[in-house]
């Protein structure tokens, strides 16, 4: 992954890739550099986080997923935005793609084939999301209560981005 976080109100872009450390609670994953990215080895993985906490943010991510992988961002450590390969088995609308996972089900599915590389830019201030994936508005919605596998409750306070790291690549 590539994350490049940037507050709505100071509008000042941070490079978070240098900002990241392994979350405590997983095991250490195996990041190896690959050009200016890192990327997640499938075994034994841990979830990235970030050191700084954001409220209100842009985020652009770019992403690539093998066939049956998923993965996700946490927003402020609280909201998963969904990673996956655009599997047109899966049976939970709320679970595909740059869903708000298990909350916030995308208007449309706009993931590209496993294997490719995909856009996602996610807008979130205060409560209301919007997400932009390859360019196509899939969800803008307000999000009511965290996803599963959130770092905290505290809904009202910043927090850190996470990249979930124990899904595959």
């Amino acid at each position: 992954f590539e994350a490049c976080g940037q507050r709505v109100r100071r509008g000042r872009r941070q490079r978070l890739l240098r900002q990241v450390q392994l979350a405590e609670h997983g095991e250490p994953g195996h990041l190896r550099p690959l050009r200016e990215l890192a990327v997640v080895e499938p075994k034994d993985n841990a979830d990235l986080v970030s050191e700084p906490g954001f409220q209100d943010m842009k985020l652009h991510l770019e992403f690539n997923v093998d066939p049956k992988s998923n993965s996700g961002v946490y927003l402020r450590g609280r909201y998963e935005v969904q990673i996956e390969a655009g599997d047109p088995h899966s049976s939970h609308a709320a679970q595909k793609c740059g869903s708000i996972y298990s909350r916030i089900a995308p208007k449309l599915d706009a993931t590209k084939p496993a294997g490719e590389w995909q856009d996602l830019d996610v807008t979130f201030v205060g409560r209301q999301v919007t997400v932009v994936l390859n360019g196509k508005t899939i969800v803008q919605d307000v999000v009511e209560g965290i996803t599963g596998g959130a770092l905290s409750p505290w809904e009202g306070e910043a927090g850190p981005l996470m990249l979930q790291g124990d899904h595959g690549k």
